[in-house]
């Protein structure tokens, strides 16, 4: 009897998990069969990280191209499988955005030297997803709570991927923190958590109880994953799209004003000012030295912003140029101590309207912030003409979408956030919903592209975007497959010899050539076979693309080997000024005063060493120390 109640129990729980799941799954199982699926890989493809290609970045880089192309290509087959009969004009988000990559693409083509990198094919492809999500959205292939269930989902995998790596159940990716998602930066996950926000809520305001019981349950881990990540600008992000969603749900602004006086108001506005300015100063001091360090880096970005004003120098270019004018201001004793103290190598300005102003000179900021003041003021705008458009900003999916891109607007003033791939893909996911919904029309939702006119010119505008789309994705695979060769490269020469491995990477040449990786892999291959010319002119090819220290600390290293101190000891201060706090560069000068027996330099170098402490601790440290003690002990024992 026991035997048999227990079979009954084990059966019924298998019965209600079934049910459950299948409850869970109903949302996304019809209406939206196949759309949805390359949108749900769209969004696991930018949260990979991967180091097969020689940089963990690139894996999602390389597989949200490539989901964003499909996905792009997939809408175009809905477009014209909807036989439209009219022709709509685009919004202008993306007429501007398309301004956007076509500028910095003539610009590498004629203001600057020609540059052509990863940075403009990720643009061209996210130009893909805005246009794929508006043509899915036109076309009723998916709708916006389902691609909200999707994000819900995958950011409680997230979320929960953090708490675990917390707890020490989880391997982190970088040893320098103890949570950062499934990634490599904590940022880039505290600032995807907090584009995910909108979506959370939407499901959890608008799904059935089940749903909203999920949908609690991953907002309470993604709220205890912000936190322990520690992100400013993810806190930042998430309470202003939290508080607008909240003040559509629930009409705070409207039910206030209704019910208080304005002398309350005031009171409760200086309340609310004085817990800003609370919360502002709080997170400043959570991570002073970073605070200060990014008001450093802007302080670079503004004396690098005259010397191209109108074009800038060039897209992709801000790690190159900045790591080279921070060089420069440190050569020159400009520097406080503090501003030695927060330095260290820039990747980029943590600031988009600045990084564009940089980057783009005038040109691209005003494009840049154009495309995001035209998704604020859209969904603002009064009725251009009765009865044919008309502009709202009503409903909670609206709301969402709309506190998606606010958040996103915000954290770009204080983070990197176009580069930051999770994220970007979730912009354009409600950048898309925010325009098709602002656009209402007398007759059904219809695909559009460019200007009002003849139906066939529409097709054949979406005809040369779906062959451009192939385009892309296969020049990106045959890119992958070029960075995985030159990744793999230096291991195979030990086994096929070195003259072949040299012709396998020439012949990577045309994939790779704007590419830092293959020319430092190219040189530092031909360095450790003593061909220090060779490797020298393939280093300085890379020196036009990044300014990585260990890309000057190599070019250091050919220089001294050929006999050219000078040059070497350029090379190496180079590297010291990228990076103040690094002890490889100042080792490196030590050598280098050890051997050209400049006893004054090499005396005032290694007692730096000695001074400096170490932010990571490694037995290379404690061997530079031991060295740098010697050789003070030498000279010091030397009679006057």
């Amino acid at each position: 009897m026991f035997l048999k109640h227990f079979t009954l129990s084990r059966y019924n729980i298998k019965y209600k998990i079934k049910k459950h799941f299948q409850l869970l799954m109903l949302p996304l199982k019809y209406h939206t069969k196949l759309p949805i699926l390359p949108v749900m890989a769209l969004t696991l493809a930018a949260l990979i990280s991967a180091n097969v290609f020689g940089d963990p970045t690139l894996a999602a880089f390389f597989c949200y191209s490539i989901c964003g192309t499909v996905l792009f290509i997939t809408a175009c087959i809905f477009y014209f499988k909807s036989n439209t009969k009219a022709v709509f004009p685009a919004p202008l988000p993306i007429l501007l955005f398309g301004v956007l990559w076509v500028y910095y693409w003539l610009q590498s083509l004629i203001i600057v030297s020609p540059s052509f990198n990863n940075r403009h094919w990720f643009l061209l492809v996210n130009f893909f997803v805005l246009f794929s999500y508006c043509i899915l959205y036109n076309t009723q292939k998916i709708s916006f709570q389902n691609v909200c269930t999707v994000i819900t989902i995958i950011a409680g995998g997230e979320a929960i991927i953090c708490l675990a790596q917390y707890f020490g159940l989880l391997p982190v990716h970088d040893s320098l923190y103890k949570i950062t998602g499934s990634g490599t930066n904590p940022n880039i996950t505290g600032m995807f958590l907090a584009m995910a926000l909108p979506a959370v809520l939407l499901v959890t305001f608008k799904s059935s109880p089940v749903y909203q019981k999920l949908s609690l349950g991953v907002l309470f881990f993604m709220i205890a994953a912000l936190i322990l990540l520690r992100c400013r600008t993810a806190f930042a992000g998430g309470l202003v799209a939290t508080g607008i969603i909240l003040n559509n749900r629930y009409q705070l602004l409207k039910e206030s004003k209704k019910r208080w006086s304005k002398f309350l108001l005031l009171i409760f506005g200086g309340i609310l000012l004085c817990l800003l300015a609370y919360a502002v100063f709080y997170l400043y001091n959570l991570k002073r030295a970073s605070a200060d360090g990014r008001a450093f880096i802007w302080k670079i970005c503004m004396t690098m912003v005259p010397e191209n004003p109108i074009t800038g120098i060039g897209y992709g270019r801000f790690e190159q140029g900045y790591n080279l004018a921070q060089a420069q201001y440190f050569a020159h004793g400009k520097a406080l101590p503090q501003e030695i103290t927060n330095a260290s190598y820039v990747h980029m300005a943590y600031n988009e309207f600045l990084e564009s102003m940089v980057e783009g000179g005038a040109l691209g900021l005003l494009l840049f912030s154009s495309f995001l003041a035209a998704l604020l003021l859209l969904p603002l705008k009064t009725p251009l003409k009765a009865g044919k458009f008309r502009f709202s900003f009503t409903g909670l999916e609206n709301a969402c979408a709309y506190g998606g891109i606010a958040a996103f607007t915000v954290m770009s003033l204080l983070n990197f956030t176009v580069q930051a791939i999770p994220v970007m893909g979730l912009m354009m996911c409600y950048g898309a919903y925010c325009m098709n919904s602002a656009l209402v029309t007398e007759q059904n939702k219809l695909p559009f592209f460019l200007f009002t006119g003849r139906l066939l010119f529409s097709h054949a505008s979406v005809a040369l975007l779906c062959s451009t789309a192939v385009y892309t994705c296969l020049s990106v695979l045959l890119m992958a497959k070029a960075y995985r060769q030159n990744k793999d490269l230096p291991k195979l020469a030990k086994e096929i010899g070195t003259k072949a491995a040299l012709n396998r990477l020439k012949d990577l040449e045309q994939q790779l050539s704007g590419s830092a990786l293959y020319w430092q892999n190219y040189g530092n291959l031909l360095y450790v076979h003593n061909k220090f010319a060779l490797a020298l002119d393939k280093l300085n090819k890379a020196k036009t693309i990044t300014s990585d220290p260990d890309l000057y600390l190599l070019t250091g290293n050919c220089y001294r080997k050929m006999g050219d101190y000078k040059q070497a000891e350029q090379a190496y201060l180079t590297a010291k000024h990228i990076q103040p706090h690094r002890f490889a560069p100042q080792y490196a000068l030590m050598k280098l005063y050890a051997n050209t027996n400049d006893t004054g330099r090499l005396l005032q170098t290694a007692t730096g060493i000695l001074a400096m402490n170490p932010k990571i601790p490694s037995d290379k440290v404690v061997l530079y120390k031991q060295e740098a003690s010697a050789i003070i002990s030498k000279i010091k024992a030397k009679p006057l």
